[in-house]
């Protein structure tokens, strides 16, 4: 549920969810409508997402863009993307810097919604596995 989600990571920041729909501009009953079990839009969820610094897709199982989440869960972990250094945490921690493409790739893919961001993932499953 994008409530318990959302209260979660409130209190591991220290904040309530009022404060926290106070600073990203939402209406007051936005909590209420969240802990009532409403599935946010996805510019709401990427809006929550961006202010923790975490991917949409930390809650693809409460939007309709879950089609793919099994292999997200399975993939490899990125983490850490600062500037153009990739670290990968996959049992192992190896640093690198990404190259023009991977970047270009990375811009793209951040200017999706949601949804877009969920079927350019699934190609790219489709692509690994036809390998």
């Amino acid at each position: 549920m994008f409530y318990e989600k959302v209260r979660k990571m409130c209190l591991e920041r220290g904040i309530s969810i009022t404060a926290l729909i106070v600073e990203l501009g939402f209406s007051k009953g936005t909590a209420t409508r969240w802990k009532n079990g409403a599935v946010p839009n996805e510019s709401t969820i990427k809006k929550v997402a961006d202010y923790f610094g975490i991917s949409p897709f930390a809650f693809s199982d409460i939007h309709s863009a879950n089609a793919i989440t099994g292999d997200i869960h399975n993939s490899n972990v990125v983490q850490g993307n600062h500037a153009q250094t990739l670290i990968v945490r996959n049992g192992e921690t190896s640093e690198r810097t990404l190259s023009e493409r991977e970047v270009e790739l990375l811009r793209v893919f951040n200017t999706l919604t949601v949804k877009e961001q969920t079927r350019l993932l699934s190609f790219a499953f489709e692509l690994e596995d036809k390998k």
